[in-house]
């Protein structure tokens, strides 16, 4: 499509290309980082770690024993829910920005499909906004 619309020769091709490249490296970058997220996740049982927190708490009111280490399994249960959260979260902004990056890079090769060369400064916003995007992409595949 873009051999179509533009001559190879052309700055507005060579921009085109290299932000949808970028676009395309960060998106598979964050990808790779959700994985590794997944994995670190997959260690950790939400669903027991709640359940061992309701009956310490339980545990806390009716038993003699040393409240005191009750309290730092109760912590240390706490901890590795929110290490939980932190990561499910992080996978639900990777993917997020994701999906945003791959309707822009859309949304700008359709504006691309429909110019003529005399709505060439629209095209260039366009690419603009995908340069813009492209950075964000790169910023969330170093976190």
């Amino acid at each position: 499509m873009l051999d179509s619309k533009l001559n190879k020769d052309e700055l507005a091709y060579s921009r085109y290309l290299t932000m949808a490249e970028a676009v395309f490296v960060g998106a598979l970058d964050n990808l790779r980082s959700v994985v590794v997220s997944a994995k670190a996740l997959s260690g950790i049982d939400y669903g027991h770690i709640n359940q061992q927190i309701q009956s310490l708490k339980a545990e806390r009111v009716t038993s003699a024993e040393s409240s005191s280490l009750i309290e730092q399994q109760m912590d240390a249960l706490q901890k590795r829910v929110e290490i939980y959260q932190k990561s499910q979260q992080h996978i639900s902004t990777v993917l997020t920005e994701n999906e945003q990056a791959m309707t822009e890079l859309d949304r700008v090769t359709t504006q691309l499909s429909l110019i003529s060369s005399q709505q060439g400064m629209e095209l260039e916003t366009a690419m603009e906004e995908l340069r813009l995007l492209a950075q964000r992409a790169q910023k969330y595949s170093t976190r």
